[in-house]
């Protein structure tokens, strides 16, 4: 903590310049609770705003955090939520599986994510079962899914294989376990046949002019 005193004739004033340490998101959650308790006590958001000291989309931000982080869900996710700040919260909130929710607020803690870095794996969670319509037919054969969804995919199944078997659980006890269980048999069928095929020769070079 830190002080630095002004004077300007016989009045004074003191300005406290204090060195806090970023909020948690335990943190910004028990904002949530607060303002939502006011909310449902008939409270407009302005007169909380005043209150608490912040603006009122400070406000209405942290009591839709806590309705979308129930006590419940808190328990579940225990010390992470002192690892990591709001914004990572904001990051995830949109994904409908708790399960795959919580797997990756967990790894963002253990890997210390940036919050660019946590929505980059939303991002490739939602891609992880990519949609399977025709992009392309070469002669009688049809592709199914582009390039960008396909390697979306590639990096969703990466990132599940280094989750902890905590974070396994949580994400094949979720709605989406049975599509991802399905689509891991599926990899590893076609690795299998890949495997039992001889190399591809590769293409003779050409030689002179």
């Amino acid at each position: 903590m830190q002080s630095i005193f002004m004077y300007a004739g016989c009045l004074s004033w003191v300005i406290v310049v204090g060195m806090t340490s970023p909020e948690s998101a335990r943190q910004r959650l028990a904002v949530g609770d607060k303002a939502r308790e006011q909310r449902e006590a008939g409270v407009s958001a302005w007169v909380i705003a005043q209150r608490m000291g912040i603006s009122e989309v400070a406000v209405r931000k942290a009591a839709w955090l806590a309705d979308t982080f129930p006590p419940e869900t808190r328990r579940g996710l225990g010390d992470v939520l002192d690892e990591l700040g709001p914004s990572h919260l904001e990051a995830v909130a949109a994904v409908s599986d708790h399960g795959i929710r919580d797997a990756l607020l967990a790894a963002a803690a253990a890997e210390r994510l940036t919050v660019r870095d946590l929505r980059r794996r939303v991002a490739d969670a939602h891609a992880a079962v990519p949609v399977a319509k025709p992009t392309q037919q070469i002669g009688q054969v049809v592709i199914l899914g582009g390039a960008d969804e396909l390697s979306r995919a590639q990096r969703a199944v990466e990132r599940y294989a280094a989750f902890t078997d905590a974070q396994l659980d949580r994400l094949l006890a979720g709605p989406t376990g049975p599509a991802v269980r399905g689509l891991t048999r599926a990899a590893q069928s076609l690795a299998e046949r890949l495997g039992a095929r001889p190399p591809t020769p590769c293409p003779a070079t050409p030689t002179g002019v």
